[in-house]
């Protein structure tokens, strides 16, 4: 008895995957550039003010989001390396407002905005 034809339809190696530009590939994929974006609870050493020292504790934190903010006071702190006339670094958490601003007083910089509905970000150099 001769074999029926296999009228499947299949994708092509390339089919299977989307391509995106670079924007829509860390949007799509954050975690790829800077981590988990979900919640995660863990054990850190955290700043107990009342007692004034460091204490072990459960915490839960979005490792992607302190990414981010770790990475806007890095580069902060490198511009005041690179550029003398910048002597100030400013970190403003606003939990009201649901805000986090780094400054710093770099005389030479370009402002640059990206806007989309997930983020919304201000770089200088």
């Amino acid at each position: 008895m001769p074999k029926k034809a296999d009228t499947t339809i299949t994708k092509t190696d390339a089919e299977k995957y989307d391509k995106l530009t670079p924007l829509e590939h860390i949007l799509k994929r954050p975690d790829t550039y800077v981590g988990d974006i979900e919640p995660t609870t863990e054990e850190l050493w955290i700043y107990d003010h009342k007692h004034t020292k460091m204490v072990k504790k459960n915490i839960t934190y979005t490792p992607g989001f302190f990414k981010v903010v770790d990475e806007l006071i890095v580069n902060a702190r490198d511009a005041s390396v690179n550029d003398a006339s910048c002597d100030t670094i400013k970190v403003t958490i606003n939990r009201e407002e649901s805000f986090i601003s780094v400054f710093n007083n770099l005389n030479n910089f370009k402002l640059y905005s990206f806007t989309n509905k997930l983020l919304t970000v201000a770089l200088h150099n």
